[in-house]
């Protein structure tokens, strides 16, 4: 009965999935009543190198000491969802540079160097101190289209404007010496990369408004490596990433109505749709300080009398849907063919083949009493890894279009973990609609199209492991007897 697969698959299936040309039997009596199963095809990728560290962050950072990029793995918590992580310097005063004479006057103080010495209680340094209010503009050297970007060239697909950031945490730290404190108002928005830097009108947004700053220091990254395969070179790569979780460690934020610190989501000004924002510009950060206070002892000032402002930015690869997107599945197909059958009524077939007695026209006509005898096409398929997790329910599913047609039918999709132990229940069945059936066999043939599709206004995200790998085969039920001459 392997043959009677076989000829119904010469349906173009096998043709189109594995560019092997079926010879139609010249003689082939057929009386069944059976189920046939046969595959469509594997589907297998690595795209870990394609959605990378390197990959999605671009140049960012690079030959700049300000500015650092991470692969990121918070408590090392969830692989459902990759991080990445922007470590940028803000900025760094020297308040000797900007207050004339602030250290020798405070070493100039009574006491000894263990002595704390008010700015705010100190007549003379408060009179120093009074017009301190240094401002300015840092680029982020950071373009989120470059993310976008990267998964366009991994999956296929281009996302751009059909997706959204869901949230974007930034974490700010603070150091100081003593206990000096400041006011901050901060605002980011999109800019040019030339010197000066020129703002993208109507992309600002405030983040902090004259905010005081306190000794919040930036917290030691811990780091893990792994060894992982190199596909291009043939040997092994081996990858650096912060498993620090910095929402559990002090920092600087907004707060909420429980009077908790938690991170400033800018993900408003990184999901900015503004026509302004060009290609090539950046984030950028504006700062402006104001008043100093709090405490310092003379040791501490001769130290060095520096402030720093520093920002974490988790960008998580989890998205809003703003319209469906589709991904190819084509170009991570590995050919597969293989064919079984079950049933009632398994029938004996004879045949020899002679290619040269067929012609096209001949075997376009056994074509169709082939396909007389499917009474029904049901798709199964199991997936062992995919390059997407859905958040929402029915928020992923599988489009198979049989025809080549460009009618997809879909049906929702899942990840099952690869055991040895995975039986038939395990797989996800699409019944086809009976007029496609119908069509099938109006055409005598067919040439699928898989895709994944993410649904309109679901959530999703991109694992830590970047992979495709999925099976899908067909079951044809058949009923009736044909006589091939």
């Amino acid at each position: 009965m392997r043959k009677i697969a076989a000829a119904i698959v010469s349906i173009s299936l096998v043709l189109a999935l594995t560019s092997c040309h079926w010879e139609i039997p010249e003689n082939v009596s057929v009386k069944s009543n059976a189920d046939y199963n046969f595959s469509l095809g594997s589907f297998e990728k690595e795209l870990d190198s394609g959605m990378n560290l390197t990959s999605m962050m671009g140049d960012t950072g690079k030959d700049n000491n300000d500015i650092q990029t991470f692969d990121y793995w918070p408590g090392k918590k969830d692989s459902r969802t990759q991080h990445f992580l922007l470590k940028v310097k803000v900025y760094e005063i020297d308040l000797d540079a900007i207050i004339t004479d602030l250290s020798t006057t405070i070493a100039a103080l009574p006491g000894d160097d263990d002595t704390e010495i008010d700015f705010s209680e100190n007549p003379l340094l408060s009179s120093m101190i009074s017009g301190f209010h240094p401002a300015s503009t840092t680029g982020l050297d950071f373009n989120p289209s470059s993310m976008l970007s990267g998964m366009k060239d991994a999956l296929g697909s281009d996302v751009a404007g059909l997706i959204s950031f869901s949230d974007i945490p930034m974490y700010l730290y603070c150091e100081t010496p003593g206990t000096i404190k400041t006011n901050a108002t901060l605002k980011m928005f999109y800019g040019s990369t030339t010197d000066p830097i020129v703002e993208r009108a109507g992309t600002s947004v405030d983040i902090l408004s004259n905010s005081e700053l306190t000794n919040v220091p930036l917290p030691t990254l811990a780091t893990e490596t792994k060894t992982i395969p190199n596909e291009e070179t043939g040997g092994e790569t081996t990858s650096t990433f912060v498993i620090t979780d910095l929402s559990k460690l002090p920092f600087i934020g907004n707060t909420d109505t429980n009077n908790k610190t938690i991170p400033i989501d800018i993900a408003n000004i990184i999901n900015d749709p503004s026509d302004l924002i060009q290609e090539g510009d950046q984030l950028c950060i504006q700062y402006s300080l104001s008043g100093l206070g709090g405490k310092i002892t003379k040791a501490q000032a001769q130290e060095g009398l520096k402030i720093k402002l520093y920002a974490m930015i988790d960008l998580p690869l989890k998205f809003t849907v703003n319209d469906d997107v589709d991904i190819d599945l084509s170009s991570f197909m590995k050919q597969s063919e293989s064919s079984s059958e079950s049933g009632n009524n398994a029938s004996n077939t004879t045949a020899s083949n002679n290619t040269d007695s067929n012609s096209s026209e001949s075997k376009e006509e056994d074509f169709a009493k082939y396909l007389k005898l499917v009474d029904s096409v049901s798709i199964k398929y199991i997936a062992y890894k995919l390059p997407i997790y859905p958040y929402t329910n029915k928020g992923l599913v599988l489009g198979i279009d049989f025809l080549g047609s460009g009618d997809f039918e879909y049906n929702p999709i899942s990840v099952k973990e690869k055991t040895s132990s995975i039986s038939e229940s395990d797989k996800s069945v699409l019944t086809l609609k009976t007029e496609t059936i119908q069509k099938l066999k109006d055409f005598s043939s067919f040439s699928p199209n898989f895709k994944l599709q993410i649904k309109k206004n679901s959530t999703f995200s991109i694992p830590r492991e970047k992979a495709v790998e999925m099976y899908v085969e067909a079951n044809l039920k058949t009923d009736g007897t044909v006589q091939i001459n």
